[in-house]
Parts: C-alpha cells; structure tokens; sequence
C-alpha cells in the first residue's frame, strides 16, 4: 500500500514537471508586463497647428443654354398665306419677306385711295387760285385742304394694314423649322417658323440663397452639356433683381467665352460653381475630428497632455473641416491614434503636419 502511494506522488510530479517547463520556455519571449504602481512608455502622435483658412464649396447646379436672341415668327392679321419663302435652317438679313397674307383687297383700296388724292390736290390748288382772286371765301378753300389731308391720313393707316400682311425678318439669323406651308389660313397664333440670332449663346442657372453673397458679376464658371465630355466656359454678367419665393434662390445669367462649338439653345448644362467662404475660419484636416454620439471633439496636446475639447464643425471639403467653435488658431491637434487616446495623459509628439 505504502509502495503504490508512492508511485503515484512520482507520477504526479513529474506530470506537473512536463507541464511547467513549456510555460517556462514561453516566457521567456513573451513581452514584459507593466508592473503595478509602473509608468507605461509615452504614445507617440503627429499633431496639426490649428490655423485660419477657407473651406471651398463645390456645386454642380443645373442649368440650361439660351440664345443671346431667339423668337417665334407670328403674322400679325389672320388670312391665307399667299406667299411663303421660309427656307428651313438658312441664314436671312433683316428686313427679308418671309411671307404674305392675302392683300388684293388692300391694294385696290389704296389705289382708289390715291385716285382720290390726286383729284383733292388738284381741286385744292384750283381752289388756291380762286382764293388769290376771292372767287372763293377762305373757309371753302380750307374744307378742301382738309379734304386732301384726310385722304392722305387714310391712304397712310391702309399702308400700315397693308404692311401687316407681309411676315419679315425682324434681324439677321437662322431660321428653324416650317410650321405651315403656302394656302394655309392662318392666324396672329400660328407659328410659321423660329429665327435665331446669330451670335452669342448665354448660360441660365439659378443660384441658392445662401451663395447669394459669392456670386458677383464677372465671375467665371465651367459648365459641361449633359451627355459631353468638353467643358467651357462662361462669366457672370447679371442676376434677377429678387429671390424666387418658392425655390430661394436667384436666377443668374453668364455669358459663353471663347469657341461654344456646337452648342444649341435648349441645351441641359451641369455648371460647377467654387465658392470660398470665410477665410478667418479655423480650419482642421477631417481625420482629426472624433465622431461623439452627441457631437464631435478633437484631442488638444498642452504641455505635453492631451486635453479633449467638444467642437462645433461647419463646412467641408475632401480633406479640411470649418471649425465654429472649441479650438482657436495656434492650438495644437493630434492627428493619430486617436482611437485609444485618453484625457490627461502624457503623449510624444513625433510631427508636425501641414
């Protein structure tokens, strides 16, 4: 009985034996443990000098090309187009006859008309010569000057109406598409065609209120037509004189600078805008900012401590944040290893970044 107990107090310590000597041999390459009551090795950071700037806004807004002058051609009185020389896409000079409403009436109205004048002026210079010789009183003599000058008042209201039936250029351009063909009825309503001026092609967008004080005129922009890959561009030259109430914003206009190639009124632009705001703003890079459930801080290195300080952003970029309120110019930020940081610790700053 002796001998068996024996045995196995030898078999338990040498089991004990083969179990400690690895642990022993691991130990030795394990890394040394912080001895309570010990201090821990400073953490090493980069650091950011808080410092003034602007942050730039970017936008990309909607716009649309106009022409620098553009109308739909109307006649003025309703008949049937006797006449139609609208050649689609052509180039055509002011003043050029596009087309002509049935005016026979008119005409021979005009002819009696001035049938008419030349007995009144005949009768009137008759009526002159008696005068000289009082073979006829003044007031007779003055009924036919007056009978002359209302003939010659209405042979000039007929022209007027007669001019109306003819359709003209109003200035030099391209005209567009025919919209009626010669022996159609028509009205002051009916489209015959569209001219646009030749020349310049104008950008419109419309610009929200809070950018109102960025935009001013002669300033330039990039606008790229939806669909291209070419950018052009154009400059500022007037603006609405008051905000639209339903969109807040104000509706601007730019002039297209240097080739406009092949742009084409009508045409749907992205317009990028840059704005820069404040320059007396504290501006951080964004990786300094530490999210909070309710709100965001940064880490602040004072002598050698790290402090945390709740902040109050604003605008941003890609790499730079606006800064309202929490730090001032000349504080000292940690940029790195800001996940484990803690208040109150002492740290070693390694860089100073840019």
């Amino acid at each position: 009985m002796y001998q068996i107990s024996k045995n196995i107090i030898l078999s338990l310590t040498v089991f004990q034996l083969c179990w400690l000597l690895p642990a022993c041999k691991d130990s030795k390459n394990s890394p040394p443990m912080a001895i309570p009551g010990g201090a821990f090795p400073e953490p090493e950071v980069e650091a950011y000098i808080a410092k003034t700037g602007a942050i730039e806004d970017q936008l990309e807004l909607p716009g649309t090309l106009v022409a620098e002058d553009a109308t739909e051609i109307l006649p003025e009185n309703s008949g049937r187009l006797t006449y139609l020389n609208i050649r689609e896409g052509a180039f055509v000079k002011k003043g050029e006859l596009l087309g002509r409403i049935f005016n026979d009436d008119l005409k021979a109205q005009l002819k009696k008309l001035q049938i008419q004048l030349e007995t009144a002026e005949k009768t009137k210079s008759r009526y002159e010569s008696l005068l000289a010789i009082q073979g006829v009183s003044r007031q007779e003599y003055d009924l036919k000057v007056l009978e002359e000058k209302n003939i010659r008042s209405e042979i000039e209201i007929l022209s007027a109406t007669l001019r109306k039936t003819e359709i003209r250029a109003p200035y030099d351009g391209i005209l567009g598409l025919k919209m009626v063909s010669e022996g159609a009825f028509v009205t002051p309503t009916s489209k015959l065609t569209t001219i646009l001026k030749k020349g310049g092609i104008k950008l419109e967008f419309t610009v929200p209120e809070r950018f109102l004080g960025k935009c001013k005129a002669g300033d330039e922009l990039l606008f790229q037509p939806e669909g291209g890959s070419q950018y052009y561009r154009a400059r500022l030259y007037a603006s609405q004189t008051s905000v639209t109430e339903s969109s807040r914003s104000l509706t601007w206009r730019a002039e297209v600078t240097g080739d406009a190639g092949t742009l084409l009124p009508g045409t749907f632009v992205k317009v990028k805008t840059q704005f820069a705001m404040d320059s007396l703003s504290v501006i951080l890079p964004s990786r300094a900012i530490i999210p909070q459930a309710r709100g965001k801080r940064v880490v602040l290195a004072k002598g050698g401590m790290t402090i945390f300080s709740n902040v109050e952003t604003g605008r941003r970029d890609s790499a730079n944040v606006e800064i309202l309120s929490g730090i001032k110019p000349g504080d000292t930020v940690v940029l790195t290893g800001l996940m484990g940081m803690k208040p109150d610790i002492k740290i070693k700053i390694t860089k100073i970044r840019n």
